[in-house]
């Protein structure tokens, strides 16, 4: 038996726990399945689950798994989950939360594990200042996951999978996961495949700038550039500081070529899109993350700083330029300010021209200038 605290309430937490209880309750093939799971959030998700008496979740094959409410243990306090005293503390929540939430954990430092399966290459390093005599297993989880109300999920696809770092404490995570049907697979260079992840997110805030649909933005030349200019300017980065970035997945499309695929004529990027990357990016979540848009759209602080600002600070660190993404990093937390003063929702779409006169002339959107 091990206990696990799930930190977080995204869709990805209800994903763990949902399977995790599931199988505990449930242990046909696994009978010692008696694993103690606390889930740890803030208050919204958890008021939808005091109203409905279940969460159900809907997997690809149409399995559909059933939690009665009552066998659900979860707190709105993350200092509770010291009492709890977890052998593994899974980390789903944003990175711009991390120090703020561990604080709360600080006297399980060196008695448990944590597993942070956040986007953020230094999420790790974070949680190392704050817990220094802990033991950290960084992670990825590549699933595209919806939600509806009254605590309903569905897994979109059957190909997604948990990467973990390979560590001989992820070896009894994994056992646990295997037993609760979630497929985990190990890695040793999981930096680099982090780094692939963080280079195929470069254009999403691009497209919450623009305020269109993914379908329509990708047809957009002017964004198209802007998108492959900030992926040659990481791949660069990359090449210097010897980062290999790899893909998570076995996909038919090479990271490298991208950003030249973003550049190519409509005629050649559609059937790419269609055929490859638009299904690839669906089964695994890696390119418009909700969770991300909807912290964007609705004034919470967008995790840029785990994305252009990792290039820049990679590139700041050696003198390399970094103009495309140094532009959208500063002028993302433009926009961050404007929402923030106006107390108000994104509703601004920002022109793709606009976007490059500031980047290379300095001149602010006039949208994000009037009163």
């Amino acid at each position: 038996m091990v206990s696990i605290a799930i930190l977080g309430c995204d869709n990805n937490a209800f994903y763990l726990a949902s399977h995790l209880l599931y199988h505990n309750y449930n242990p046909q093939l696994h009978p010692d399945n008696n694993n103690r799971i606390l889930l740890v959030g803030h208050q919204d998700p958890f008021h939808d689950l005091d109203n409905s008496p279940k969460i159900v979740f809907k997997t690809c094959d149409g399995l559909e798994i059933v939690i009665p409410r009552n066998q659900i243990e979860y707190t709105t306090d993350a200092k509770n989950v010291v009492d709890f005293n977890p052998d593994f503390v899974l980390l789903t929540l944003k990175g711009t939360r991390t120090i703020e939430v561990l604080k709360d954990i600080v006297n399980l430092d060196g008695k448990t594990v944590i597993v942070s399966m956040q986007d953020g290459i230094l999420n790790s390093d974070i949680i190392s200042v704050i817990l220094p005599n802990t033991k950290i297993i960084e992670g990825l989880i590549l699933q595209n996951i919806t939600s509806s109300q009254n605590c309903h999920f569905v897994q979109e696809s059957s190909d997604g999978v948990i990467i973990l770092q390979l560590t001989p404490e992820s070896l009894k995570l994994q056992q646990v996961f295997h037993q609760s049907e979630l497929s985990v697979r190990l890695c040793s260079n999981l930096k680099n495949v982090m780094y692939g992840q963080l280079m195929l997110k470069l254009g999403n805030a691009l497209v919450y700038l623009s305020g269109l649909p993914f379908d329509e933005y990708i047809k957009d030349k002017n964004w198209r550039r802007i998108h492959a200019y900030c992926q040659w300017e990481a791949f660069e980065v990359f090449k210097y500081h010897g980062i290999e970035p790899v893909s998570a997945v076995n996909s038919s499309l090479p990271l490298q070529i991208t950003p030249y695929l973003l550049m190519t004529p409509d005629w050649i990027l559609r059937p790419v899109l269609d055929n490859v990357f638009k299904q690839e990016s669906m089964k695994y979540g890696i390119n418009l993350i909700p969770k991300d848009f909807r912290d964007f759209k609705f004034e919470n602080k967008f995790e840029i700083d785990d994305l252009q600002g990792e290039i820049v600070r990679l590139g700041g660190s050696e003198g390399l330029k970094t103009i495309y993404n140094s532009g959208i990093l500063r002028l993302v937390k433009i926009v961050e300010n404007v929402m923030r003063e106006a107390k108000q929702d994104w509703k601004i779409e920002i022109e793709a021209d606009e976007v490059l006169n500031y980047i290379e002339n300095g001149t602010v959107p006039q949208v994000l200038l009037n009163d």
